[in-house]
């Protein structure tokens, strides 16, 4: 599976849980628990909230919910780094094919020089 694929896989997947079109995810101490447990709701724009997960601790939580929030970002941004890094690729290419062009024409200049030199010098 190439870097796009995989990308898009995670992105796909992403974009099937629960509000990922039009809700953020926020973790929340459960209430009543006297171990800190966080659960992780999606919240739209009229502030309903769906639950999405329980019993988490609250790095857990504080991740998933950052990860969730990032991801439509992330995947842009990691769809952009790859196509520069083509575009790159390609103007390397064009770059050294133009190197190579001016290195043949540099050698036939030097031997057109070195026959004038031969028979003039």
């Amino acid at each position: 599976m190439d870097d796009l694929d995989f990308f898009d896989m995670l992105y796909q997947g992403w974009s099937k849980t629960t509000g990922a079109e039009d809700s953020f995810w926020m973790p929340e101490e459960e209430t009543g628990s006297a171990s800190g447990l966080y659960k992780v709701l999606a919240v739209d724009q009229d502030q309903n909230r769906v639950l999405v997960a329980m019993g988490l601790n609250v790095a857990d939580a504080a991740w998933i919910t950052a990860l969730h929030g990032c991801m439509a970002d992330l995947t842009r941004r990691l769809h952009q780094a790859v196509d520069e890094a083509e575009r790159f690729d390609c103007e390397k290419d064009r770059v050294i094919s133009e190197m190579a062009v001016l290195a043949e024409e540099n050698n036939d200049l030097r031997e057109k020089l070195a026959g004038y030199e031969l028979r003039y010098g």
